[in-house]
Formats: C-alpha cells, structure tokens, sequence
C-alpha cells in the first residue's frame, strides 16, 4: 500500500492528557564524569554468562565481584514475554554459589534467566538467554516502510530490493510515503508526523500478528518533545521517533509543533522503528545525500544475503558506562570474543559484529580521523541521543567510509541486547529497552530489567534507533538462482542449494499484495507444487539450517530468494 498524505490546513487540538508511569527522574550527572556505579536502590549488575550441556542449561556468574554475596535466587521464562509476574522462581534459594544447572530447559524453546544475588536486599542481578534448536519464525510480522517521496524515483530499484529483502526474511511489508517538504515549521511538521502515525496505526490493524517494525527512509518529519537531559546538559526538546510507534498512546502538544512529554506517556512503543536518514551528515549535494543512501540498502542487502565477511567478534569501551550492554553483547558472542577498544582504534581494525564505546564526539572525525566497521553499534556520549543535529556522531558511524547497520545511544537507559543471541533483531532490543519500567508506579523494585545503567532512566523518549530495526546478528547464505516452470502437473520450482552445512528448504507462494505462504518442505533442489490457488506472481525459496552459536544451538532461516512465474508452460 502507498498513500501520499495531504496536510490538515489548520492544526486542530491534538491529544490530551498525559500518563506517566513509574520513575521520572532526569539526572543531571554529566556524562564525563558519571561514576560506574548504580544509584542507591538499585541492584547492581551481575555479569551471568551460560553453557548448553548434556544435561541442560548451565548458567555461571565467576566474573562477579565479589564472588560470593548473600544467596542466589535464579528465575527463567521463555524469551519475549515481560513484566515481573512472568518470571518463574526455578532455584529460590541456592546459598552462596557461583553455577546453577537447569536440568527441566525444554529443547525448541529460548530461554530467559534471571540470576539475583541476595542480603538484606538485593545486591545485584544479570541476565542471560540461550536454548537449544530454537526455530527462527517463517513469518515476522509486519514492516511499515515510510520514505521520502523525493527519494522514490533516484532510489527505485534500491527501495523495491529492500521490500523484498524483508519480504525474504519473513515480514509483511506496507508502503507509506512521507512528504517531500524538507524544512516546514514545526507545527506543519507535526501534522505530518500525525498522518504518517494514523497510516501506521491503519496498517498495524490490518495485519495485527507478529513483531511491528517501522523503517524510516530518508527525511521523514523529525518530531521533538519534553524538556529532558538524560546527557547532564541542558534541558531541551528532544527528537523522538518513539512517537510513531507509541500507537495508542496520548501525546499532548503545546500547539507550536512541540510535544510535551518527556518520557512514553503509558509507557510502552507497540513496535520498533529505526531511521535511515543522512539529510543531516553535511553531504556536499542532495547526490551524495541520496547515493549515502543507496550505499546503506546495498550493504544492508550484503548483510542479509550472507556476503559480507564479519567474524563473530565485538570490541567494547567506556565499560564504566555502557557495563549492561557489554554483557549483552558477550551473550550474543561470547565474552572471549570481545577486545578492549573504541570506535576509533579497534573498530577500524576489520569487520566486527558489534561495538560498544563512548566514541569521538565531533561528526567530522567520522569523515576525515577513521573508519569503523562495527555491523551494530552503541555510541554514547554527550549530545549524541540527539539525533536531528548536523553531523550526528551516532549518524556517523553509518555514513560511508564507516559501515554500522544499526546504531543506539545506550546507557541510560541500558540497551538490553541478550534477545539477539536467540535470533531476536535489534528492533526487540529497543522494544524491550524502551518498554522496561516498574509496573507498581515509583516501585523501583517492580521493574523487570534491573539496573538500568547508572541511573534509573526509563521510557526514555530519546531511545531512538538509527539503522533498520529488523536486522538480525547471524545471516546465513542463501539459495541461489532460483527458477519456475509451468508444466501439466503445475509447477516446478528449482535452484542452486546453499553452501551451509546442513541446509533444507522451504518454498512459498507470495501473492500478489507480498503475502507468503509456506507450500513445500524439502532436502533437495526441486519440487513440484500444485498451487490450489493457480500459478502464483512469484515464488520464494529460503533455506533453513541449524548453526551453534555461543548461546546454544539455532535452526536459522536465509534470506529469500524469488522467481517470477512464466506466463504459460
């Protein structure tokens, strides 16, 4: 679906109300000086890292310090359900112990943990996914691209590959296309916003399962709300693209184009959204503005289809501030596989799958200092969250020479990055970030992922994602050369199998408005289906192969590949 939206003439009376839920407490700590410690209350972050074995799950804690503290409480749940009550107490009181094996972890099924150490209270906690012959879902859910109306024609092929890149990877993609107006007032700016938000709400209703991911390609309208200073400098409106998402939520405006809240007003997004967008990184002519964009879709598309050489390693600095999303960058790829270093030193040192760092703060050294090729990437730092500045260094690490995917701010709130080492996508990470709060107001202790970071940062406007929002960390390669024949008996699909070991394939039938639907399951290169419905527009095949990663053992979904039907036999 594709709409051109049209402006409201006058800006009636937007929404009113505003409910905050839980802790609204914006610290003024400067991010220069802020301590690694927690605020008092909080518990503080135990490092949990885990083992399949033979016999189970095992879970240890022997980087804790100190390495015994009160007793150990461990609690589990399948990965994707939240809040407080869904934890299951599976070991209450284990003493002072450094491992725990869970015995009852169900292969099929990725699993949560939740390791608290208690005294008098709780005095620190960690979590942990893992699970053994988890499935990756054939389908998603649904993905609301929303571009630019002035980049369509340059970037046609690019944007039309992308939609079948997620078609491919199991999303049900709706088309949305933004205004062309780069620099309106912020009132008509807001209008804007509101029509793209309606038209997302719209499709969210018409494809109500699975994950909702929001793409923004190019400049669609940037809205600002709150007066907040999660960095420790000024208080100031702050660019949220949070708002597109928060589908029910009421967000008041001050009439001039501004929003007032300063954290999600009910608390939770109902999906994740990420910006692909360099009308702010000072390109030289709207050219190299749009050709930085085709740069991104064809390295996203590198990435998907298994072309590009990454090794399953990480670096991380800054550990005094960033010290949750290291540990969940270890969940995903093994704490030995994480160096010390930044942005600036290690990440020019090859491919990375993730980094982690309070890098350089000046957008120029992104140009002209290095070239950092992290796939993912937390860049903390003062002023960074505010992503509608010229030369943004969060924006920097996806500009061309560097080679970032997806980027967060990080730290304050803490990213919650353990889902992705179950095959969860970015996107998860920021629902989960995002969506984290205590669900008894001002009771700390009801919140469901403690620490926070240093602070007790939560709902936080500013958590915005820059990149796409439904990448995954472990792509495997693909079919190849997929081809469609029309016979008496119906229709043969064939192609080239994939080179990872121990792949089989399943074949669908998109329908014309991009729908999929699984027809065959085989071991070979060929089969012959007999559509009920006919022939269909086109035919996709992904292969489907189980790899072990450092969290257990994964059956992993390519990328899909098409083939057009022939007219006749």
């Amino acid at each position: 679906m594709t709409r051109q939206f049209k402006r409201f003439g006058v800006l009636a009376p937007v929404l009113r109300g505003l409910v905050l839920c839980g802790l609204a407490l914006m610290l003024s700590a400067s991010v220069a000086t802020a301590k690694p410690t927690v605020t008092a209350g909080m518990p503080g972050a135990l490092p949990v890292d885990g083992t399949l074995t033979p016999d189970g799950i095992k879970l240890h804690w022997t980087e804790a310090e100190p390495k015994f503290a009160g007793s150990v409480e461990v609690s589990r749940r399948v990965l994707g359900t939240s809040g407080t009550a869904t934890w299951q107490v599976i070991a209450p009181n284990l003493g002072p112990v450094q491992a725990y094996l869970d015995r009852a972890a169900t292969p099929g099924t990725a699993w949560e943990y939740r390791v608290r150490r208690m005294g008098r209270d709780v005095i620190d906690q960690g979590y942990w996914t893992g699970g053994r012959d988890v499935a990756q879902p054939d389908h998603r859910g649904l993905a609301v691209l929303v571009v630019e109306a002035d980049v369509q024609e340059p970037l046609a092929a690019d944007i039309a590959r992308f939609v079948d890149d997620l078609t491919g990877d199991g999303w049900r993609v709706v088309r949305v296309s933004s205004t062309a107006d780069r620099n309106p007032p912020a009132a008509i700016r807001l209008i804007d916003a509101l029509e793209i938000r309606n038209d997302i709400r719209e499709a969210r209703r018409a494809h109500p399962d699975g994950d909702l991911s929001v793409i923004l390609l190019g400049n669609v309208p940037l809205v600002f709300s709150g007066k907040v200073a999660p960095d420790g400098h000024d208080h100031e409106p702050h660019a949220t693209d949070l708002f597109y998402v928060d589908l029910d939520g009421r967000w008041p405006s001050t009439g001039e184009g501004l929003l007032i809240p300063g954290e999600i007003p009910d608390g939770r997004i109902d999906g994740a959204i990420g910006r692909i967008d360099f009308s702010n990184m000072g390109a030289p002519d709207r050219a190299t503005e749009v050709g930085w964009l085709g740069a991104y879709l064809q390295r996203n598309h590198d990435w998907r289809k298994g072309k590009t050489d990454v090794p399953l390693r990480a670096y991380a600095g800054s550990v005094g501030h960033l010290f949750i999303e290291r540990r969940g960058v270890a969940n995903i790829t093994g704490p030995a596989a994480i160096t010390e270093g930044g942005h600036a030193d290690k990440g020019q040192e090859g491919r990375w799958l993730f980094g982690v760092d309070f890098g350089p703060w000046r957008g120029d050294d992104y140009f002209e200092a290095f070239q950092a090729g992290p796939v993912f990437a937390i860049n903390f730092g003062s002023h960074k969250q505010k992503i509608g500045r010229y030369r943004n260094p969060m924006n920097g690490l996806m500009t061309p020479p560097n080679q970032a995917l997806a980027v967060a701010w990080g730290a304050r709130p803490a990213w919650r990055l353990h889902g992705m080492a179950m095959g969860e996508t970015i996107g998860a990470a920021q629902v989960r970030t995002i969506n984290n709060g205590p669900s008894e107001p001002r009771v700390l202790a009801s919140t469901d992922y403690l620490p926070t970071g240093s602070y007790p940062f939560v709902h936080p406007i500013w958590g915005n994602l820059l990149g796409d929002p439904t990448l995954t960390a472990y792509p495997i390669q693909p079919v190849t050369g997929v081809t469609v024949a029309r016979t008496d008996g119906g229709t043969r699909i064939s192609w080239t199998p994939s080179p990872q070991p121990g792949a089989t394939y399943r074949v669908y039938r998109i329908a014309a408005d991009g729908r999929a639907t699984l027809l065959d399951e085989t071991d070979g290169a060929t089969v012959n289906v007999l559509d009920p419905d006919g022939a269909a527009p086109r035919y996709m095949v992904r292969a489907v192969a189980p790899i072990e990663v450092p969290a257990g053992r994964l059956i992993v979904l390519s990328a899909g590949q098409f083939a057009d039907t022939p007219t006749s036999p």
